[in-house]
């Protein structure tokens, strides 16, 4: 992957968390540098979300 394509995927994957449909860890105090992608299945039947950190991978 080419340094300017991972750059703009980070970009949007922290999105996700600062201001998007994973925001909510934001909200109970999470202040780490974080990115994720969320998502649903048909109906909303289940919702998953899948992160990391600089350290972590969830």
């Amino acid at each position: 992957m080419e340094s300017d394509v991972a750059f703009l995927t980070l970009d949007l994957m922290r999105d996700v968390v600062d201001r998007g449909t994973g925001s909510a860890v934001r909200a109970v105090g999470f202040r780490q540098p974080a990115a994720g992608k969320t998502g649903t299945t048909n109906e909303s039947a289940d919702a998953w979300f899948v992160g990391f950190t600089p350290e972590i991978t969830a």
